[in-house]
């Protein structure tokens, strides 16, 4: 036989006959349930995704060539475009989940809040992804730039960028194994320069060569207040182009100034030789100017013979420039010592943090070695060019898609069950 009881709220409610007064109390005392809401399905999802979608389509018809109507660029067009069709995007749920009879905003105020929200949303994850993705690559220079600096100043700062630039266009972190690649690569080059005007028609009057860098020689040194001896140094330049003594006549054979183009190309590296080995004072740097002045002037003759060659001498320069810092760079680190400067008092200084928040040895020698070794040229150099060429491959909308797919399953975790 049931028990009776009438509860606090005047309703009478059964309990069995062997039910405690503790447990009666206990039963009539309790909130009232309340009844499991129904579950989420697809439909409701995908009703809900609309806005991220339109955010998406709108970011990439922006994008794509900008909107014209409106003075827009590809970049502030994406940013336009992902709001507008965001907010088409919250417009076209409100209706859809009006008709099927779910929740709306309650007034045509809250609708159109909820709609401008939207658009402002979508834009601005669009404009975030597109802000990512245009400063990975400064940034991941600037990273590269802080290791290499020290070399660039010694080489010529005029040049930092370029040497950079060639940096991330060859791939090539600051490592030993860089500087071995870089001259893998300048060897490379010169051969396939060699085959190329070996195969090529024409010649070269070493004699207009030689009388270009006597005028440039007289122009910079031949005035009042110059040193006589930076003049002498650079005329000496020129007697070596067109009078080396190798190229005295030989009866019956009469002087020749005039040479074919490999024989060209190997005094233009003779001179870029002198360059790079004279010791200080042996020639002066008059003379060594002098012989870059020469070095141009026979590769602009040779060039205009042969033009396939100029893309070749330009990529080989340049990688010649960024071999040079790489050297220095990865001498420079290889004399510090590992256990003191700055990267080791910085990852010292993590491994205490983390020491003194776990209480962990091994984990705080773990992240000390793991700063460290991030710390060092070779990781944190290969690390930008990393993240430069991923940034360049993947496209800005899918950072910002990415972002928005974010967003939107935060959203629908926040959701009722």
């Amino acid at each position: 036989m049931a028990r009776r009881v009438k509860g606090p709220d005047g309703v009478v409610h059964d309990f069995p006959d062997d039910a405690t007064d503790q447990e009666i109390s206990a039963a009539l005392t309790a909130p009232p349930t309340k009844p499991d809401a129904p579950r989420r399905g697809w439909v409701d999802m995908g009703v809900d995704a609309l806005p991220m979608i339109g955010g998406a389509v709108g970011g990439l018809l922006g994008g794509a060539s900008g909107i014209p109507t409106l003075g827009l660029g590809s970049v502030p067009g994406a940013i336009a475009g992902a709001g507008a069709l965001g907010a088409g995007g919250e417009a076209v749920k409100q209706l859809i989940n009006r008709a099927r009879g779910a929740e709306v905003p309650a007034t045509p105020g809250a609708a159109a809040g909820d709609i401008a929200l939207q658009g402002g949303v979508q834009g601005a994850l669009e404009g975030a992804g597109q802000g990512i993705s245009a400063a990975v690559t400064p940034v991941a220079k600037a990273v590269y730039r802080g290791y290499l600096k020290p070399s660039l100043a010694k080489i010529n700062i005029g040049k930092a960028t370029q040497i950079i630039d060639t940096a991330f266009k060859e791939n090539l972190p600051i490592s030993h194994g860089a500087v071995t690649e870089a001259g893998r690569r300048i060897g490379e080059l010169k051969a396939r320069v060699d085959a190329l005007l070996a195969s090529a028609t024409g010649d070269v009057d070493l004699h207009t060569v030689a009388d270009k860098v006597r005028t440039w020689a007289r122009a910079m040194y031949g005035r009042a207040g110059r040193a006589p001896e930076d003049l002498d140094a650079a005329l000496q330049v020129a007697e070596r182009i067109d009078n080396h003594p190798s190229m005295a006549p030989t009866p019956p054979l009469a002087r020749q100034d005039i040479v074919d183009l490999p024989t060209a190309n190997t005094v233009k590296r003779d001179l870029q030789e002198g360059v790079g080995t004279s010791q200080y004072g042996i020639p002066s740097k008059a003379g060594k100017t002098a012989e870059k002045v020469g070095a141009s002037e026979m590769r602009t003759a040779i060039e205009a013979k042969a033009p396939g060659v100029g893309p070749l001498n330009m990529r080989e320069s340049r990688l010649i420039d960024l071999a040079r810092s790489l050297r220095q760079a990865t001498g420079r680190e290889a004399n510090k010592n590992a256990f003191f400067g700055v990267p080791s008092i910085i990852s010292g200084m993590a491994g205490a943090e983390e020491y003194g928040r776990t209480k962990n040895p091994y984990s705080a020698a773990a992240t000390a070695l793991a700063m460290r070794v991030g710390l060092h040229p070779a990781v944190a150099t290969r690390a930008a060019l990393l993240a430069s060429r991923i940034a360049e491959k993947v496209p800005a909308a899918v950072i910002s898609d990415v972002a928005r797919a974010a967003v939107q399953a935060v959203s629908e975790a926040q959701q009722e069950p």
